[in-house]
């Protein structure tokens, strides 16, 4: 279009117009998503260095080394260009892959590991229930069972109270009649 007069160009930026804006529009997406996948990234070594402490005995030496290598080089990229960021996360998309996988199988472990302490703390509360004083029925110990409402007037009031309802009930049911 360099060799097209003004008035041409002109007319090709304004039918192209829309175009244009969601190619910018598309652009600035693809820019969000790197850096959103490469502050994640970070968070994924972070995680994964402190799962590497916690079993630093028994982890390669290599492994070790690679984490440091690749957690410098994303540090010092922080304030880059979001190409370069781009870069290094093609660069060692393998090696995020394999670090997440183990982290993965970290928090699973971690995961069934707080289950399997969630249900020992439940199963030594209930044996804690079922162990109890001979001399308590329920909360209330044996001296207090006679000041219990419900035991007290149980004689007395259970047929009072039956007795009640019935007669009730015929002059109810009576009324209902006439």
């Amino acid at each position: 279009m360099s060799d097209k007069p003004l008035s041409k160009r002109k007319e090709f930026l304004n039918d192209y117009n829309n175009y244009f804006t969601d190619i910018a529009k598309r652009v600035h997406q693809i820019e969000q998503d790197i850096l959103s996948h490469y502050n994640k990234t970070g968070n994924l070594l972070r995680e994964y260095s402190g799962i590497c402490q916690q079993h630093k005995e028994s982890m390669p030496q290599t492994a070790l080394n690679n984490l440091r290598i690749v957690m410098n080089e994303h540090s010092k990229l922080s304030d880059k260009p979001i190409s370069m960021r781009k870069e290094f996360l093609d660069k060692y998309h393998d090696y995020f892959a394999a670090v997440a996988q183990i982290v993965l199988k970290s928090r699973q472990e971690k995961h069934t590991e707080q289950k399997i302490t969630s249900n020992s703390i439940n199963t030594t509360s209930t044996a804690k229930k079922t162990v109890s004083d001979p001399s308590i029925i329920g909360n209330t110990p044996y001296r207090y069972i006679n000041n219990k409402a419900y035991l007290k007037y149980s004689n007395t009031f259970a047929p009072l109270t039956s007795d009640k309802l019935k007669k009730t009930r015929h002059t109810v049911f009576r009324k209902d009649l006439f």
